[in-house]
């Protein structure tokens, strides 16, 4: 009984020594990304962003949420590196269906053309700025 309890005061240490190692400074460097998204000249009123990794040695990838136009991934996101990039926005007035408890209901009408998402032609460069800032003017 008194291992158990041991075991129960360490844990906690144990946990945030793990957390420590996984974020030391041994990989490599991280910046952020700002930047506005507008389609037709107008401004994304809400949607996300992602930065997919061109090459598999590239480490790092990241999701931002587009409100009003505007997007930003903090300092320690995005590694150097050539990023596909995948916006979407969904049609705000578009009724939520319900679903099953612990099931997602199907997608919200997406308001953007698949060349920006599903079949996304847009691209990216990480580059040695923080934060790096990188605007999507969508036709």
């Amino acid at each position: 009984m008194r291992t158990n309890v041991s075991i129960r005061r360490l844990t906690p240490f144990v946990l945030v020594m793990i957390a420590a190692v996984g974020c030391s400074d041994n990989g490599p460097k991280r910046y952020g990304v700002t930047g506005k998204v507008t389609y037709k000249t107008q401004p994304v009123a809400q949607g996300t962003i992602q930065f997919l990794p061109e090459d598999e040695k590239t480490p790092s990838m990241a999701t931002a949420v587009i409100e009003k136009g505007e997007y930003t991934i903090p300092t320690g996101g995005l590694a150097i590196g050539k990023y596909r990039v995948i916006i979407s926005a969904g049609d705000p007035k578009q009724k939520a269906e319900e679903a099953a408890p612990g099931m997602s209901g199907p997608p919200a009408k997406e308001l953007l053309p698949a060349k920006y998402n599903a079949k996304t032609t847009l691209k990216a460069e990480i580059k040695d700025i923080d934060p790096n800032v990188i605007p999507f003017d969508l036709d």
